[in-house]
């Protein structure tokens, strides 16, 4: 498979042209020159802390950086929600208002090589963004306390939402014709899931909550539905990815005592069946990135389905005569 991709006649075009582009460049020096313009405060705060000029001075700072990390993060991943769609949703439908994607369904490339050399060319400056990000978030091994594995966890986190991100970007682009209504839908869709996904799951938890105590008090019968299956919706939601990924690793909170990890002391508020030690909560950011994968794949699928050329069944009449 890693071979096919690095063969894809689409891949190696496109990422030759992209490449070439100034824009790329300067893209990259200006997202590093905000994640520096993030991360230079939190180091001189550090730095005065570390003199001395604050009480607690190591864990004070020790926590200021555990802050920056996360504040890089956050930081990174709503540059990942912003500019995959915009990257992604014009992979195929430029070919289109180009006439050129007649010209890629006579070559001997099958639909899903075509989708698979365009998304993974769409991604690839996204994901060199988040890769050149690792010089400036390596400050934290200044004080130590966080490992490299630590470090590569949370990029395998960014590459998979970025992943599942640009798949919806594919699609829309697969789907329609004009590139500026497919870079809409696919803001409009992501959009929608983030907030579909937190009212669904809370709403849906919060009603079947109430229908039993109305009907516990009304009709004094116990029913013990949950709606914790509702919670699940948020796997598809990548916002809570992130934040289980960071609070597993660092917590939310002012110092490691009172750290916050994420769905793990959540689930103990959200789901009724579930305690802190339920798999489930513990595994959440690995099954959420496998859910993700799983629907990115499937939509690239569908993607090269739709951008299969349509093939008319012959007519009943006409296949007679032939035989004829």
């Amino acid at each position: 498979m890693k071979k096919a991709v690095i063969r894809n006649a689409v891949l190696r075009k496109d990422m030759i042209l992209d490449m070439k582009k100034p824009k790329v460049a300067v893209i990259m020096l200006l997202f590093n020159i905000l994640l520096c313009l993030v991360a230079v405060p939190f180091i001189g705060m550090i730095v005065l802390v570390a003199e001395g000029y604050s009480y607690g001075a190591t864990e004070l700072s020790y926590r200021t950086l555990i802050n920056m990390y996360m504040t890089l993060i956050w930081l990174e991943t709503i540059a990942i929600c912003f500019l995959t769609p915009a990257l992604t949703a014009g992979c195929i439908s430029i070919e289109k208002e180009r006439q050129t994607l007649e010209v890629l369904l006579t070559t001997k490339m099958t639909t899903w090589q075509i989708i698979k050399g365009k998304y993974f060319s769409s991604i690839m400056l996204v994901l060199m963004l988040i890769v050149s990000g690792l010089p400036v978030m390596s400050l934290v091994y200044i004080y130590g306390g966080i490992s490299l594995w630590q470090m590569l966890l949370m990029i395998l986190v960014l590459i998979a939402t970025t992943m599942y991100v640009a798949s919806f970007g594919v699609f829309f682009s697969t789907l329609v014709k004009n590139t500026i209504v497919s870079v809409i839908l696919t803001y409009i869709t992501i959009g929608v899931l983030f907030g579909a996904t937190f009212m669904g799951a809370f709403g849906g938890m919060g009603a079947l909550a109430m229908v039993n105590e109305y009907i516990e008090w009304e009709y004094d019968l116990t029913l013990n539905i949950h709606g914790d299956y509702f919670g699940f919706l948020l796997w598809w939601n990548p916002l809570v990815t992130i934040f289980d990924s960071t609070a597993q690793i660092f917590g939310y909170g002012f110092d490691s005592s009172d750290a916050f990890n994420g769905m793990k002391d959540l689930g103990g508020y959200l789901f009724v069946s579930m305690t802190d030690k339920n798999i489930i909560l513990n595994l959440w950011s690995f099954i959420s990135v496998i859910v993700q994968l799983g629907t990115s794949y499937l939509l690239l699928r569908w993607s090269a389905h739709l951008l299969k050329p349509v093939k008319r069944k012959p007519h009943k009449n006409s296949e007679k005569k032939r035989r004829k």
